[in-house]
C-alpha cells in the first residue's frame, strides 16, 4: 500500500512540474504572411528627356573671315597685304583641286605660313585653318579666342553651340556660323582640353 502511495504521489509531483513549464514558455507572434507584391503601384525612374537638338540659326556666329590675329593681321588679304602682315609663306604647294574644297574661285596654292593654312590666287588670300600659339590671339567683333581658352570658356561665349556639340557627344569641337545668313560652319579644335585651332569648315 505505502508503495502504491509513492508512485501516485510521484506522478502527481512530475505532472504538476510539467504544468509549470508550460506556463513559463512565453508564446511566440508570426508573422502573417505577405501579400503578392503589387508592381504597378511601385515607383517607376523617370526616363530622362532627350537633349534638344539645336537649330542652325540658334548657333552663335563668329565672323571669321574679318578676324585679326593680334588686333592686326589679316585672315583675308590681297597678295601684298598677306605678305607684308605675314612675310614670306614657310611653304608652297598645289593640292589636288578634285580632292578638296576651297574658298577661292579659282586654282590657288595651299601657303603655310606660322602653322596656319592659307589658300593663295592670283590676287586673294584667304585662311582655311588658324592655329593658335601661345602669343597669338584671334578678334572678331568683341570676341577674342586664345590658346589658354577652355572647354567652359567656351560655353559662356557660345553656350548653344557647346549644347549641341555636347548632344553629339562631342567634347573636342564646337560647330558655330560664319554669318548670321550664312551656311558655311567655323570649327573650334580643342587639344587636351584647349582650343588649337580654328577652321574653316566648307561643305563640298
Amino acid at each position: 500500500m505505502n508503495r502504491v502511495f509513492c508512485l501516485l504521489a510521484l506522478t502527481a509531483a512530475m505532472a504538476c512540474q510539467d504544468n509549470q513549464l508550460h506556463d513559463d514558455i512565453a508564446p511566440v507572434a508570426v508573422a502573417a504572411p505577405a501579400g503578392e507584391l503589387n508592381l504597378d503601384a511601385m515607383p517607376v525612374a523617370t526616363e530622362l528627356a532627350p537633349h534638344r537638338d539645336v537649330a542652325w540659326n540658334e548657333v552663335e556666329v563668329f565672323d571669321f573671315a574679318n578676324a585679326k590675329v593680334n588686333n592686326k593681321l589679316p585672315l583675308y588679304a590681297t597678295r601684298s597685304q598677306f605678305q607684308k602682315a605675314w612675310g614670306q609663306a614657310d611653304s608652297l604647294f598645289t593640292p589636288d583641286y578634285d580632292a578638296v574644297c576651297g574658298q577661292l574661285d579659282e586654282d590657288f596654292q595651299y601657303a603655310y605660313a606660322a602653322g596656319s593654312l592659307f589658300e593663295i590666287g592670283r590676287d586673294s588670300v584667304v585662311c582655311d585653318q588658324f592655329q593658335f600659339q601661345p602669343q597669338t590671339r584671334l578678334t572678331s567683333g568683341n570676341i577674342t579666342l586664345h590658346s589658354r581658352m577652355t572647354w567652359e570658356d567656351a560655353r559662356k561665349l557660345f553656350p548653344m553651340a557647346v549644347q549641341q556639340a555636347e548632344n553629339e557627344g562631342k567634347s573636342d569641337v564646337i560647330l558655330l556660323r560664319d554669318s548670321p545668313a550664312g551656311e558655311v560652319g567655323i570649327l573650334l579644335h580643342f587639344r587636351d582640353g584647349l582650343l588649337s585651332s580654328i577652321s574653316y569648315n566648307l561643305p563640298c
